[in-house]
């Protein structure tokens, strides 16, 4: 489940809800405000190049009175190769860090307090909007009241998807959210039988030994939640499987169990 927590602010005007360079959601304004971050970083690149080029054009244009020699060749430049590669790669990276910045952001706005409850769910072919504070329930169309900035009103939306993908998306309220339904999807089973020994049976394909062993490893620490969760895992396995000899990473059977009730019976006496 996804949610959205909008606020909209503004007259009794009805304003087209596509419109994005009329925001008036909280992630709505964010949105916007790194949009124009963008359209002004390429707009300035654009205009530099134009510019360039049409200085050259009219510059180092043929004249009447040139020869018919050929110019002066020059062969690379150490400081403008350098400076055309460190460059972008400064727009890029600040333009990078700028995103993720706002997508953290949305995706970490708290619940305002007294927010209007909006249950948005997906079906094939229509939209469902439950107010459950209201009791109410519409089809195709989202009712938001409108914020007075001395008393804000803001709305909470909580998106899901009853049967098919949606992609939900209000221009003025936030960005566009992508919704799938909950699927069950059986991949198998996995499990392991001793020292660098598994057995694995997924998608039709069986696997048995060491091959077992290193499919079992890669969805084990594939599945947990966090990559440092998943850098400690794969470390602690490194070490256990180089350096220690611990029972666990040995195979249990009848025979080593024998083994140890004797040496337990041994030393007892």
């Amino acid at each position: 489940m996804v949610h959205h927590s909008s606020q909209l602010a503004g007259s009794g005007v009805a304003r087209s809800p596509t419109n994005i360079f009329d925001p008036a959601g909280t992630p709505a304004h964010w949105i916007f405000g790194l949009s124009m971050l963008v359209l002004s970083v390429t707009l300035a690149i654009f205009l530099l190049v134009a510019g360039l080029l049409f200085f050259v054009l009219i510059r180092f244009r043929q004249r009447p009175s040139d020869s018919e020699r050929e110019p002066a060749q020059v062969y690379g430049s150490n400081q403008i190769e350098l400076s055309w590669t460190v460059i972008p790669i400064l727009i890029v990276v600040m333009l990078f860090l700028t995103t993720t910045r706002v997508i953290l952001q949305t995706e970490a706005a708290p619940k305002p307090s007294g927010a209007l409850d909006v249950t948005v769910i997906g079906h094939q072919f229509w939209w469902e909007y439950r107010y459950p504070k209201l009791g109410v329930v519409t089809a195709n169309e989202l009712h938001v009241p409108i914020s007075d900035p001395a008393k804000p009103t803001p709305t909470y939306l909580s998106l899901s998807s009853a049967d098919t993908d949606h992609s939900f998306w209000v221009p003025r309220l936030a960005g566009k959210t992508d919704m799938t339904p909950f699927a069950y999807r059986d991949k198998g089973s996995m499990a392991t039988i001793g020292h660098l020994s598994a057995v694995a049976d997924s998608y039709g394909m069986k696997f048995t030994g060491v091959v077992g062993y290193t499919m079992w490893g890669f969805v084990h620490v594939l599945y947990l939640i966090g990559w440092g969760n998943r850098v400690a895992a794969v470390f602690n396995w490194a070490r256990a499987l180089t350096f220690s000899k611990n029972r666990p990473h040995r195979t249990i059977t009848y025979e080593h169990a024998q083994n140890e009730l004797a040496e337990h019976h041994y030393q007892r006496e």
